[in-house]
């Protein structure tokens, strides 16, 4: 007989919650209350739409992340699929064996050692004594937890415990793994075994369904993207075109926000006196780079960030960090002039140029940000932040980033030693 093949379907997919506001009475309005026979006002109610009129179609072989907003009801739409909440209206159909790696640990003990909760969760999981014994070496080496197997879990970080759910959680072979930010507490090391290790269990499984934040995990994990805010899909298509619409949403959200704060700033400065200007200033803020066209630089190339500093008091020390944040906010670059050896210091009045070569530049083609910020600490402890940005496109088709060699020159009103 052959298999039906795997699939989850959303059909009109309505859930909502209510949201109930308790009033809460004093003793005295209680007692008057009652002498006058007044009845205890009720608590509003107000409803809110976790999911709302829901509609999709996963097929098999398919890789699905799901991103949005705090509140958007990504992680009620993953326990909807999992068959964990129950919709109010609509259609769910599932096919094929579910794996939910939703809640991080969910089921442990933390009085029983690593060791016990292994035999505990897989006992929940449905497998046998005999057969968690046959996995158990396996997990204890994946999980990394070799010296700690028999530690109580109470006394687990987070990404211990993170790394022994996931492991639990993944040695059976499930044909569909639904997971909510399993990796998010994870080290990096960790986190790329995790991607090794889902990408093995898709050889044989036959859908992944994720829910994180992470963009640069659902664009390495996933082909195609849901984006969903105030339990609506939005956006329902390639991953790339995803991230773009949620880069977008986002941006004109920050916009909105920063444009109110900005407004409430206007305000609150049209009524005050006109600050002081800062003794630490840019005065000047550029770059460079040989490939350079059109203001787009050439990857692999040489790049010089370069910036003027003006002073009006004497530092002790300055400070000037380089970032170079990805279009979604990643920072992909973070250089400062210590962390590269050289110490400024004993800085006067008058102006300093701080030059850094960024060699081969080492990200991949892309729109960027590049920030420099400048700190200033005084004698006094007093310290003065100064700070400009602008943006950077890096053009051709590199699509790896590699590693970055950086050259620091540093001249003016200031002394400079190695440190």
């Amino acid at each position: 007989m052959k298999k039906q093949k795997c699939e989850i379907v959303f059909e009109n997919v309505s859930l909502e919650y209510d949201l109930n506001y308790e009033r809460v009475y004093t003793l005295k309005e209680r007692v008057v209350n009652a002498i006058y026979r007044k009845k205890n006002d009720a608590a509003p109610k107000e409803k809110l739409f976790a999911l709302d009129n829901v509609s999709f179609r996963i097929a098999q072989g398919e890789r699905v992340g799901i991103i949005g907003l705090n509140g958007s009801g990504k992680s009620t739409l993953l326990k909807v699929a999992a068959g964990i909440l129950k919709p109010q209206q609509g259609r769910v159909v599932v096919s094929g064996d579910v794996q939910p790696l939703i809640e991080i640990g969910a089921g442990f003990n933390p009085e029983f050692t690593g060791r016990e909760n292994i035999y505990l969760n897989g006992a929940m999981l449905g497998f046998r004594p005999d057969a968690i014994k046959n996995v158990e070496a396996e997990i204890i080496t994946f999980s990394e937890l070799e010296e700690f197997i028999d530690v109580p879990v109470k006394y687990y970080s987070t990404g211990m415990a993170v790394r022994l759910a996931f492991t639990i959680a993944t040695m059976i072979r499930p044909e569909i793994l639904l997971m909510d930010e399993m990796l998010s507490a994870g080290d990096l090391a960790f986190v790329e075994k995790a991607k090794r290790r889902i990408d093995m269990i898709l050889n044989t499984a036959k859908m992944l369904v994720l829910v994180s934040h992470d963009l640069g995990l659902i664009e390495s994990l996933c082909d195609r993207c849901m984006v969903l805010a105030k339990g609506k899909v939005l956006f329902d298509g390639k991953t790339a075109e995803a991230l773009e619409f949620y880069r977008d949403m986002s941006m004109e959200k920050i916009k909105k926000s920063e444009q109110a704060e900005q407004e409430k700033k206007d305000a609150e400065a049209a009524e005050a006196e006109p600050p002081p200007p800062l003794p630490i200033q840019f005065t000047d803020l550029t770059f460079e780079n040989s490939g350079t066209q059109s203001g787009i630089v050439v990857p692999d190339t040489d790049v010089e960030f370069s910036c003027r500093v003006a002073t009006t008091a004497k530092f002790d020390e300055i400070f000037v960090n380089l970032h170079i944040n990805n279009r979604f906010g990643v920072q992909k670059i973070h250089l400062r002039n210590d962390f590269s050896g050289w110490q400024i210091s004993r800085c006067n009045e008058g102006e300093i140029l701080i030059k850094v070569s960024v060699k081969s530049f080492p990200l991949k083609s892309d729109d960027y940000k590049w920030y420099l910020r400048v700190v200033g600490v005084a004698e006094s402890d007093k310290t003065v932040v100064d700070s400009e940005h602008k943006d950077l496109v890096v053009g051709g088709d590199k699509t790896r980033d590699t590693i970055i060699h950086v050259d620091w020159k540093i001249s003016g009103q200031c002394e400079v030693t190695p440190c």
